[in-house]
């Protein structure tokens, strides 16, 4: 599977439903074709869709705004020790964390010895590293879902399928996965059965808002 982006567009819609329209996800699918003409890809090859709000900088040269991110101190408007960020893609949330943690640690003074902490060497990582090589989809033992749930620490099954294993990004958005790790989560966490049902309807409903796919009704791409 393959992530194809991403299309900027001015939008003035809700901010709660921003979703990828059918002009964009053309726009995105005749890009592709045009520079890889062999894979003539169509829209039933999409399996699902996403969109967001990226605020870019204010640029005067330029009308759709500036791609690059800056960290605006809003204490000259009178807000104290309140910092926003403009410009930032998701795929860069590592660069742009390091540049806010910058301006972060300039206002704050450390409590804690100076640590260097290293995603290589977190164990979790590893054995999610070694699942994801071992198949295409992501297959997680209970084993390491409850070193997960212990270690990491999730409250929702969201939580755990999207931002602790990455299990929602596949190419079923891990329904085939929730109701083995609601099991487990439930088992670790104390849920009730109601908690547990309650969980996996919130989940299905959270990727129902941020994902669409593949059919098309007016101009929104929909499930």
């Amino acid at each position: 599977m393959h992530y194809i982006g991403l299309n900027r567009t001015p939008y003035d819609g809700e901010l709660d439903e921003v979703k990828a329209t059918k002009d964009e996800t053309e726009w995105l699918l005749g890009e592709v074709n045009y520079a890889f003409p062999e894979l003539n890809l169509k829209r039933t090859d999409i399996k699902y869709s996403y969109a967001g709000i990226q605020p870019v900088t204010f640029d005067e040269s330029d009308p759709q705004g500036s791609r690059e991110v800056v960290v605006h101190d809003l204490e000259s408007d009178g807000i104290s020790n309140f910092l926003m960020l403009t410009g930032g893609p998701i795929w860069n949330y590592r660069h742009i964390a390091k540049k806010i943690l910058k301006e972060v640690s300039k206002r704050c003074v450390p409590t804690l010895a100076k640590q260097h902490p290293s995603p290589s060497s977190s164990e979790v990582t590893k054995l999610l590293r070694k699942s994801r090589s071992l198949s295409v989809e992501m297959k997680i033992s209970d084993e390491i879902l409850k070193k997960i749930i212990i270690e990491e620490q999730p409250v929702s099954l969201a939580d755990i399928l999207l931002r602790r294993t990455g299990i929602g990004w596949d190419i079923d958005q891990g329904k085939s996965a929730v109701p083995r790790v609601a099991t487990v989560m439930a088992e670790l966490c104390g849920w009730d059965k109601q908690r547990k049902e309650k969980e996996i309807q919130l989940f299905h409903q959270h990727i129902k808002e941020i994902y669409q796919v593949q059919k098309y009704r007016g101009d929104s791409v929909c499930d």
